[in-house]
């Protein structure tokens, strides 16, 4: 469910739909991964920070496929959440556009957003940058309902949203995708990915653009008939080594610009101008058949400027996290 408020107009947006699809793939090796990794059972390790088979788990949880993020034909993390039960999303226009997402009827604040592991959010509006984190960086997605304050501390009362990152295995993997689609929106996605020996590696980086629409209505306050567009640029990787067997030391990153524009004010091309960052480095060592040890330092940064004919406004966020 898409809500919009007073004034806004409807997003029943059609992010893309399909004018140019172009996809290219050069190892044939990730075909039949990924027709063997279907018929295996999902793990989740959000629920208990350990893995877990997912119908093992005691807590009502969703898994979010990378085959299924491909076939959705979404180009927002946003709209791909609003698919699955208990989950209702705000925004204040088009994709690209500033987002609220309620799980199970809890507050935006409410609920917890990982990003392999490192928590991201704003400290002054209370909750994640949604439209900052780009879908052409996400692997799968991990959500757990429900209150999880032992684990995530006092804000998880309405679940945990966990997003990882894609990881390299296998083979040198590079590929590109381009795709058009309506409102002029236009994306372009390449990576490599693969292992060396005991190196392994991820790469992906990618360019989203749309004109979009007028954010409200003729008679609306603040209305302005100029188009609301967005652009975002992002890139994210994971580099990992394993020191001896079962003794990996690796880095992960995720960085990402988001500028769109919103309506505020008449006759002011209003925006917001989002910077979302992560960082962790981690050492995962199994020192016995059963103990396995994960310590990991990892921070995040959520830098937000907005530009109203009021003036400018800024949010900015550091967070640092040691597991």
């Amino acid at each position: 469910m898409i809500h919009t408020a007073s004034g806004l107009a409807p997003v029943a947006c059609k992010p893309l739909a399909i004018a140019i699809a172009v996809c290219a793939a050069f190892s044939s090796p990730v075909l039949a991964q990924t027709a063997q990794s279907a018929d295996l059972e999902p793990v989740v390790v959000t629920a208990t920070r350990t893995p877990q088979i997912a119908k093992e788990v005691l807590a009502d949880n969703v898994t979010i496929s990378a085959e299924e993020i491909a076939q959705s034909g979404q180009t927002s993390l946003v709209e791909l959440l609003q698919r699955k039960r208990g989950i209702e999303i705000t925004r204040n226009g088009g994709p690209g556009t500033n987002s609220s997402v309620f799980i199970r009827g809890t507050d935006t604040k409410q609920s917890i957003v990982l990003v392999d592991g490192v928590r991201v959010g704003s400290s002054t509006t209370g909750g994640a940058t949604w439209a900052a984190i780009p879908l052409s960086q996400i692997d799968h997605i991990e959500i757990v309902y429900g209150p999880l304050s032992s684990l995530y501390g006092a804000d998880a009362v309405g679940g945990v949203v966990q997003i990882f990152t894609k990881k390299g295995e296998g083979p040198a993997t590079p590929s590109i995708s381009v795709s058009a689609g309506s409102y002029a929106t236009r994306n372009i996605e390449a990576g490599v990915s693969g292992s060396s020996g005991a190196f392994r590696y991820a790469f992906r980086a990618a360019h989203e653009e749309s004109d979009g629409f007028s954010a409200t209505r003729p008679g609306a306050s603040g209305y302005n008939p100029d188009k609301d567009g967005y652009k975002n640029d992002g890139a994210s990787g994971q580099f990992s080594f394993n020191l001896a067997k079962d003794q990996e030391v690796g880095i992960t990153f995720l960085n990402s610009y988001l500028d769109s524009q919103f309506d505020a004010s008449r006759n002011f091309d209003d925006r917001t101008k989002q910077h979302l960052e992560t960082v962790a480095v981690y050492s995962r060592n199994r020192f016995a058949p059963n103990w396995t040890s994960e310590i990991q330092i990892g921070q995040s940064k959520d830098l937000s400027d907005s530009y109203t004919a009021f003036g400018k406004t800024s949010f900015n966020t550091t967070q640092t996290d040691a597991t």
